[in-house]
């Protein structure tokens, strides 16, 4: 379906307008993005304390008790899911075939992607509390990482089908089967 020029034009604009936004937030939060790491920072103690380990939150560290031995956590931008927001948000907004609609139906998935964040660093600590405190960095930089960039994948895949913009195989097919035969 071809837009008309008008519709065209603030498309552009809306996508450029929205990529300095988020640039323009990348940039000016850089190195610590304290907005995001306090919010999963909040909400990582939360889900910790609702599991019945005693949390205080200070700044971008939190200290947890496990069984009379304290220990700290320092969330960084990393950890704060910065780099997995930004891996889903930027091709939403660079790839010119997205219609504005379904651009703005991709923010809703951003919550979808911080309980995720929040499910990986609690489920990390809490699995300390279980195991063994010193095995909870071992946990967080490889099963942590291998669950968030399968969530990721996981809320793009429910993205895509939700706006319909997952190819179907069986409405696809005749395309498919014309490129594969070379017709």
């Amino acid at each position: 379906m071809k837009l008309p020029y008008n519709s065209k034009r603030l498309d552009i604009i809306m996508r450029i307008a929205l990529i300095v936004f988020f640039a323009g937030y990348l940039i000016s939060e850089y190195p610590d993005y304290k907005l995001i790491a306090s919010l999963t920072g909040e909400a990582v103690a939360l889900a910790v304390s609702m599991a019945g380990l005693p949390v205080t939150i200070w700044n971008n560290y939190m200290l947890v008790e496990y069984s009379g031995l304290a220990r700290v956590f320092s969330l960084s931008a990393e950890c704060a899911g910065v780099i997995v927001l930004s891996i889903f948000l930027f091709p939403l907004f660079i790839t010119p075939q997205i219609a504005l609609k379904n651009r703005l139906i991709g923010l809703l998935f951003i919550p979808l992607l911080f309980f995720g964040n929040v499910l990986r660093i609690a489920l990390d600590i809490v699995a300390g509390a279980y195991i063994s405190a010193q095995d909870v960095v071992l946990l967080h930089n490889t099963l942590g990482q291998v669950f968030i960039f399968g969530w990721a994948i996981l809320t793009f895949y429910l993205y895509l089908r939700y706006t319909g913009q997952f190819p179907s195989l069986y409405k696809d097919a005749e395309k498919y089967r014309e490129f594969f035969d070379g017709e």
